[in-house]
């Protein structure tokens, strides 16, 4: 006897999709995961036990579509330049930032009480968003434009710590060459310099 259980495609697929995407838009009504799961089961067309077939909890469910939505959200660029590279990523990240979904979920992660389980989350949310920065500050490197010995994840953090204050902190909504700004700054302490000549 086979297990649907094991089928990946088909109607589970497009359940799990559903799922997921209605847990989004619910995150983003309510900017904090304080709906129910009856809740994401009516908005996505299922029944409540077919969401807790595959999630037990309601954090492994948030935290999964989550981890999902943005997953996919920050392309690699390739520009040939890591100043073309790091704005475009930067711009992205801040209509990320600045989107009501992209609010909500930052917010609603910064907000998580301390556990095991969030700090595991925090650390794969925040692990999702860093690979395409630090594959553009390898490039980077390769082709001369940046110190080799230049601490990545500082730089790295750095940029995504200064856009977080200040949409988030300062609540400031006016971007006013913010991201030009942002990576002229910290590239200027990057940039690589022969000090044999």
């Amino acid at each position: 006897m086979t297990s649907t259980r094991s089928r990946t495609g088909g109607r589970s697929a497009r359940v799990v999709a559903a799922v997921l995407d209605a847990t989004i838009s619910l995150l983003a009504d309510e900017g904090s995961p304080d709906f129910t799961v009856a809740a994401v089961a009516e908005r996505a067309g299922v029944h409540e036990t077919s969401i807790y077939r595959r999630w037990r909890t309601k954090e492994s469910l948030v935290n999964e579509a989550i981890l999902t939505r943005i997953s996919g959200d920050l392309p690699v660029p390739d520009h040939g330049s890591v100043r073309a590279d790091l704005l475009e990523l930067l711009v992205s990240a801040l209509k990320f930032l600045r989107s009501p979904i992209g609010g909500a979920l930052v917010r609603m992660t910064v907000a998580l009480p301390p556990s095991e389980q969030s700090t595991a989350f925090k650390r794969a949310f925040w692990a999702a968003r860093f690979p395409a920065i630090l594959t553009v500050l390898e490039r980077g490197v390769e082709r001369g434009e940046l110190d080799p010995n230049l601490d990545r994840q500082l730089l790295m953090e750095t940029i995504i710590g200064l856009i977080h204050v200040r949409v988030f902190l300062m609540d400031n909504s006016d971007d006013n060459g913010l991201a030009e700004r942002a990576i002229a700054l910290v590239l200027r302490g990057a940039e690589y310099r022969d000090s044999s000549a």
